[in-house]
């Protein structure tokens, strides 16, 4: 019965452990990495981007100057007339309220 009552069995292979690095194999582990990021990034200054609008590779989309036009200078032209005044359907007003004309209790022909 003493022998089952041990909870805790020691390992019997010692741990082993790395003490000693080794800087060189770090370094050119660093270098190529670096390398790489740097390919990268000319790789992404390389490309560029297609306008969507007008396909060229001179400018990307959202910078394309027909979206840039300044045409709002005729836009604002549009609603600079005034057109036949529009009625205004005031129950509140003093005088003859044309919408009335329309209510049905107001009309003074057959009602169906």
């Amino acid at each position: 019965m003493a022998a089952n009552s041990q909870q805790y069995w020691p390992n019997s292979e010692p741990t082993r452990r790395v003490n000693g690095v080794n800087v060189s194999s770090l370094e050119d582990k660093l270098d190529n990495l670096t390398n790489v990021v740097q390919s990268l990034l000319t790789k992404k200054k390389s490309l560029t981007q297609l306008c969507g609008i007008c396909t060229t590779s001179e400018h990307p989309t959202d910078l394309c100057p027909v979206l840039n036009d300044n045409s709002t200078a005729h836009v604002d032209a549009v609603r600079n007339f005034p057109g036949p005044p529009q009625r205004r359907y005031d129950p509140f007003s003093n005088t003859y309220n044309p919408g009335w004309k329309d209510h049905l209790n107001l009309n003074y022909r057959d009602n169906p």
